[in-house]
């Protein structure tokens, strides 16, 4: 994706899928950032937030989740046909 300084469009929380045994299930979890990553008007995910199971991952897992994610979106950072956005000047008071 490319580096967006506004946050204008769409930045989800993004949900964690797990197994039976509360595992992380990789490939669910690889085609729904993928899926999210398609979409026009996202312009970033945030992995670990505030959706409630991140409570249940110890650093290491969270460290993989996070991983994970940039492993599926890092040849959008390189391909898109998005540029970032030029910032509007700051009004004086």
């Amino acid at each position: 994706m490319a580096k967006n300084n506004r946050w204008e469009n769409i930045f989800p929380a993004i949900c964690i899928p797990f197994n039976d045994d509360y595992t992380l299930d990789e490939g669910e979890f690889r085609n729904y950032v993928q899926w999210l990553a398609s979409m026009d008007l996202i312009d970033g995910l945030v992995c670990n937030g505030h959706t409630g199971e991140i409570t249940s991952l110890n650093r290491k897992e969270r460290r993989h989740v996070t991983e994970v994610m940039c492993d599926e979106v890092a040849w959008r950072r390189s391909s898109t046909q998005r540029m970032p956005r030029k910032p509007e000047p700051m009004e004086s008071s």
